[in-house]
């Protein structure tokens, strides 16, 4: 869960994902995904009246913009008047209220309409990761993260300002998610081969996260995903959610809520429950089986859980640092009790980024938080990429 007090302090007249009045000093804000721990103060009408006294707008990408907009009210829906979307497609400059500064968006793989920043001025280049979950390779696909004159050259970021949700060698390794989409479609396939009254309930994090998963759910099994009628607000408009879904609760056996009971079909002893999660799966928990397969999901009498992350496991953020050097690194996660990712992030910013050897970093000792599954946003975007990912006999290490 994000803590990151919007500030960047390298360009003060902006703050991203965070609301509050003590940020109203900015003259631009900027919004990467609708998740609410992304979006405290967004929605208040004090904010709302700011922005309308001030004239100063918040900056996002079209669909987050769309998945925004029924979560207004009438208090507070005069905020319309003071978003205004970037293209995916193009760097654009803002000059609003003295603000002077070029803004990239990149896709972060975590969910619909989800973006990083990359803010470049005359002086300072910032990435603000959001909430992310690209695949090692993935960063090389960026085009704006790379020198104009030569593609293979990554641009000198000064300050990343970091997703660290799992910056924790515990947590070292996940499966991708076209992998763990996979393995979600088998287990629901074969427990409703068994028996033609068996049914299945998937438990959602979130409202928006769990796009990709239904779509690799209707292409395999050929079966709209139930869902209640809330929800269409946010799958009607994501066009490629078209078909997968459906408001008739007797027409699949395949349904999907955050909440346990969503229908009278999800009450009886047929239903088996799906947790698609990543806090739950510690290193630890990853076993080879008799078939020499390692496993991602965890079978009980009723209930399976599978691996499914939509934050970047610790060997990704790993190599995102040493892929993009930067010269300082913020993290945007404050774990309480755990003193790790402070003392990681403390040794990187203290050592020149060319020598700092983050495999030392995993002999510190760990403080595991308590499992809090609603931490775990479990989603992503229709940008992530779909490759496959078996793991080596040993978890990544890099050289």
């Amino acid at each position: 869960m994000s803590t990151f007090d919007g500030v960047i302090t390298e360009i003060p007249d902006i703050s991203v994902d965070y609301f509050k009045e003590e940020n109203y000093f900015a003259k631009a804000f900027f919004l990467s995904h609708i998740h609410s721990d992304h979006t405290e103060g967004l929605f208040e009408e004090i904010f709302v009246n700011h922005l309308k006294e001030t004239n100063k707008y918040v900056y996002m990408s079209e669909l987050t913009k769309l998945l925004l907009t029924p979560k207004l009210k009438p208090s507070n829906s005069d905020i319309l008047w003071h978003i205004k979307t970037l293209s995916l497609k193009y760097s654009t400059l803002i000059t609003e209220n003295d603000v002077n500064v070029s803004v990239s968006l990149l896709p972060t793989g975590h969910c619909a309409g989800a973006v990083m920043f990359l803010f470049e001025t005359n002086s300072k280049r910032i990435l603000y990761t959001g909430d992310i979950r690209i695949e090692n390779e993935g960063f090389m696909k960026y085009r704006r993260l790379h020198a104009d004159y030569d593609e293979s050259v990554v641009k000198q970021i000064d300050t990343l300002y970091l997703d660290t949700t799992f910056l924790n060698p515990v947590y070292d390794w996940f499966p991708n998610r076209a992998e763990s989409a996979k393995k979600i479609c088998d287990i629901i396939q074969d427990w409703l081969i068994k028996d033609k009254n068996n049914s299945t309930f998937i438990k959602l994090s979130a409202v928006c996260g769990s796009e990709q998963l239904f779509i690799a759910i209707y292409e395999k099994l050929k079966e709209k995903i139930y869902v209640h009628k809330e929800y269409e607000d946010v799958y009607s408009k994501i066009p490629e959610m078209e078909n997968v879904y459906t408001f008739d609760g007797n027409s699949s056996r395949i349904h999907a809520s955050q909440k346990f009971g969503c229908c009278h079909l999800c009450r009886g002893n047929k239903i088996l429950q799906i947790s698609p999660t990543a806090l739950y799966w510690t290193k630890d928990k990853f076993v080879i089986d008799k078939d020499q397969q390692l496993c991602i999901s965890e079978v009980g009498d009723y209930s399976v859980r599978v691996c499914y992350s939509c934050h970047s496991s610790y060997s990704e953020i790993k190599y995102l640092l040493k892929y993009l050097k930067p010269k300082k690194v913020v993290a945007c996660v404050d774990h309480k009790h755990n003193d790790f990712v402070s003392t990681f992030i403390n040794n990187y910013n203290k050592s020149s980024n060319e020598t700092f050897d983050s495999d030392k970093e995993d002999s510190e000792p760990l403080i595991i938080e308590p499992e809090d599954e609603s931490l775990d946003k479990c989603s992503q975007s229709s940008d992530d990429s779909l490759l496959p990912c078996t793991p080596p006999e040993k978890y990544p290490k890099l050289s």
